[in-house]
Formats: C-alpha cells, sequence, structure tokens
C-alpha cells in the first residue's frame, strides 16, 4: 500500500473517530443544555415560591401588627377595669362600714324611741290626770263662787 493510500485511510479513520467523538461531545453538550434549561426553570419556580413567600410574609407581617394593636389594647383594658374593680371593691367595703355603722345608730334609735315612747305615753297619762284633777279644781272654785 501507498503511503498516499495510507494517509487516506488514516485521515478517514481519525475522521471517523473524531466525528463519533465530536458526536458523543454534540450529545453531552444537549443533555448538559437539556439539565441546565430544566435548572433555570427550577430556578424560576424557586423564585415564584420566594415571591409568594413574600406576598405571604407581607400579610402576616401587617397581620401580626394588626394583632399586636389589638393585644396592646386589650391590655390596656384589661388595666382600666383591674382598676375599676378595686375601686368598687373600696367602695363596697367602705358602704359595708358605712351601713353597719347606720345599723348601730337606727339600734340606738330604737332603744331611745322606745324609752321616749314609754315616757310620752307616762306623761300622757299624768297630763290626762292632771287636767282631771284641774277640772275638779275649777268647778271646786266655780262651786265656791
Amino acid at each position: 500500500m501507498s503511503d498516499e493510500k495510507l494517509v487516506e485511510i488514516l485521515s478517514h479513520k481519525m475522521s471517523e473517530i473524531l466525528s463519533e467523538k465530536l458526536s458523543g461531545m454534540q450529545s453531552d453538550i444537549n443533555g448538559m443544555k437539556a439539565d441546565i434549561n430544566g435548572m433555570k426553570a427550577d430556578i424560576n419556580d424557586m423564585k415564584a415560591d420566594i415571591n409568594g413567600m413574600k406576598t405571604d410574609m407581607s400579610s402576616m407581617r401587617s397581620t401580626l401588627c394588626e394583632h399586636t394593636k389589638l393585644l396592646k389594647a386589650l391590655e390596656h383594658r384589661t388595666e382600666e377595669n383591674t382598676a375599676d374593680i378595686k375601686r368598687v371593691s373600696e367602695d363596697m367595703n367602705y358602704l359595708k362600714g358605712t351601713v353597719t355603722e347606720i345599723q348601730k345608730d337606727v339600734s340606738f334609735i330604737k332603744k331611745e324611741v322606745a324609752v321616749h315612747g314609754s315616757l310620752l305615753d307616762n306623761l300622757a297619762a299624768r297630763s290626762t290626770r292632771q287636767e282631771a284633777e284641774i277640772k275638779f279644781l275649777e268647778n271646786a272654785i266655780k262651786e265656791s263662787y
């Protein structure tokens, strides 16, 4: 075989090998492109998920702020109610003391009324006797004239 033929065969064989290798590399590159496109799609999905989470977090922040305001208002109202309950309790204790004093005064007044009633009865009886005596004396004086 001649050198030219050998060079031609070698060149053709090298072309085939090179073509096979390039074809395999092209296939690998196409596979990598597909993988990269898949990763790009995954990244886009993750970006959409992150944006959704940002929206959710913004909504949660707003709700949390509103709940915090409500909680503070309720705490303030609870403090006011506690103060009112304490004041009412103190007023009740004062009123209990006042009622006890009034009950003592009423009891004393009842006793005094009973004593005075008895005295008034005695005075009324005495007054009636004295009026009778005065009438008797007036009649005696009239008869003596």
